[in-house]
């Protein structure tokens, strides 16, 4: 009875860890896709950031280390499903029961998607990064065309 419930909780965990993978790369990607929707789509944020330097470095230096512990996240927790999915393959019970690889392996995070997920998400860290640095420009090119 000892090894069904070790297999119970080895396949929950594979199945919250997958799960929580997936909600980190999706919210990340998504809160980063309305960050720069709004930061280029609002005057009064670019203007800000153009005039005060200290916020603007701020949010870099900030944006920067997101990106980096997001990151180091994914490639945790990738770590994380890889070691309980060979938990699972080593188990008695599954060895003693033939069940079939693909059933508890179905939550194994692969190892490529912490690299695509973070490429993604360092282009759209990127983008957002090089919007905010380009705010001194915009705010000198729209104080020329307003003063025209």
């Amino acid at each position: 009875m000892l090894d069904k419930e070790l297999f119970d909780l080895l396949y929950e965990a594979s199945k919250s860890i997958y799960s929580a993978y997936v909600y980190n790369v999706w919210t990340t990607t998504a809160l980063l896709v309305a960050s720069i929707g709004w930061f280029l789509t609002s005057d009064h944020a670019r203007i800000f950031l153009g005039q005060q330097g200290l916020v603007r470095k701020i949010s870099i230096a900030s944006l920067s280390l997101l990106a980096l512990f997001h990151s180091l996240i994914l490639f945790i927790t990738q770590y994380k499903s890889q070691s309980i999915n060979l938990l699972l393959e080593s188990a008695a019970y599954v060895k003693d029961n033939h069940i079939p690889q693909h059933y508890y392996s179905q939550y194994l995070v692969p190892n490529s998607w912490p690299y695509a997920s973070s490429f993604l998400n360092f282009i759209l860290f990127y983008l957002l990064i090089y919007f905010i640095l380009s705010t001194p420009k915009f705010i000198n090119n729209n104080m020329d065309i307003k003063s025209n």
